[in-house]
């Protein structure tokens, strides 16, 4: 069964220190502080990724996902950047990925799976700058959430 599921994240970001091999993508990333909002985020959206993988939980999650490979999501839409002292902005974006189950999924169901198994599906979602072929993924998961849609 599909269900859709929402990861948001709140002013997400990289080491201080980031730096990526594609010298194009970074510069633009690091130009469009000096956009207004809406033409930045629309350069910086076309860097940013974000994907799923319950590998990356500490507990079995078979009885609420069946997808055990990573996926990307089929939807990201950035909702608000600051540059404020960086060169690489932090974000606010959310993510929608189409996830595999073996039931219908709800709020209620995802979070009594994360109080059973001391684990939370914010472990699986990675919101990521595009590298290239890399992924520079964002530091934690400090301010993610997941949500069924």
């Amino acid at each position: 069964m599909k269900n859709i599921i929402v990861a948001k994240i709140m002013f997400g970001s990289c080491s201080d220190d980031l730096s990526l091999d594609d010298e194009k993508a970074e510069n633009d990333i690091r130009d469009a502080q000096d956009l207004d909002e809406a033409s930045a985020i629309k350069i910086i959206s076309k860097y940013i990724g974000c994907s799923f993988d319950v590998n990356n939980t500490m507990s079995d999650t078979s009885s609420i996902i069946s997808t055990t490979e990573e996926i990307e999501c089929k939807k990201l839409k950035i909702t608000e950047i600051d540059y404020d002292e960086y060169e690489f902005p932090r974000v606010c974006a959310e993510a929608t990925f189409e996830i595999e189950s073996p039931i219908k999924l709800t709020n209620k169901i995802i979070s009594n799976w994360e109080k059973a198994n001391d684990d939370s599906l914010v472990m699986a979602v990675n919101f990521y700058w595009k590298d290239a072929e890399d992924k520079l993924y964002f530091d934690g998961e400090e301010g993610i959430t997941v949500k069924v849609a």
